[in-house]
């Protein structure tokens, strides 16, 4: 059996973005305050918007559930780097199917929690905000999708070679 080297590329990006993750679940962020939009033009009412809406998204990012959303990914993924590392590819394949559907879970609550904070803006910034969330969150989800077909695929294609060595 060839290597899988789809999976080491996929897995090794998925642990990067896993790492990001418990970065920017675990450590506190600073919200910009007033003072960081002074000298830019911005108007005051749109500077006490956004300084809201930054605080309001960081307090969401460091919830219990992204927390641990965070942390099962980053466990399963090196599972998933585990199991590719002893070559046993069909663990591999199907634990990074799990961190995909991990993944999947969460874009979908992200964007739901996102969402619920835009009411903080006024009306022309929460289209201009939802409008950047929406698009975001579908090109995460077709980025995730397009992984998980191709796993899948793979994973076929690797148990249809193996029944075909087992008869053989």
């Amino acid at each position: 059996m060839k290597k899988p080297i789809y999976l080491y590329i996929l897995v090794g990006l998925s642990l990067l973005l896993s790492l990001l993750g418990i970065y920017a679940t675990m450590v506190p962020s600073t919200p910009k305050s007033a003072a960081a939009y002074e000298g830019a033009g911005i108007p005051e009412d749109v500077v006490k918007q956004l300084v809201d809406y930054t605080a309001k998204n960081s307090e969401f990012v460091q919830n219990p559930l992204n927390k641990i959303l965070a942390i099962l990914s980053l466990i399963v993924i090196i599972a998933a780097l585990v199991f590719l590392i002893r070559k046993n590819i069909v663990y591999a394949n199907l634990t990074y199917l799990a961190y995909l559907v991990i993944s999947i879970i969460g874009i979908a609550y992200s964007y739901i929690g996102a969402s619920s904070l835009l009411n903080v803006l006024d009306a022309q910034y929460r289209e201009l905000v939802s409008g950047g969330l929406l698009i975001s969150t579908v090109v995460m989800l077709v980025i995730n999708l397009i992984f998980l077909g191709l796993v899948l695929y793979k994973f076929m294609k690797q148990q249809k070679e193996l029944e075909k060595d087992e008869l053989g």
